[in-house]
């Protein structure tokens, strides 16, 4: 199981759709109630991938976010 971040900040549940064609798209859960940045990087293991956070919401002291 390789570690998911986003820029830095552990990943408490996600995941990462990357299709044959078009862009790749991640719905991420940060145990963190603080605003994401619109440009991010997401680590998952050797894998890093830039993107642009579509549409985030903050919940019960935690952040979701959509990442394409």
């Amino acid at each position: 199981m390789a570690t998911l971040s986003l820029n830095g900040t552990r990943v408490i549940s996600g995941s990462i759709t990357i299709p044959f064609y078009g862009p790749w798209v991640a719905d991420v859960i940060l145990a963190t109630a603080s605003d994401i940045p619109s440009q991010v990087s997401l680590v998952a293991g050797d894998l890093a991938l830039s993107g642009t956070v579509v549409r985030q919401a903050a919940f019960a002291a935690s952040r979701s976010a959509r990442i394409v």
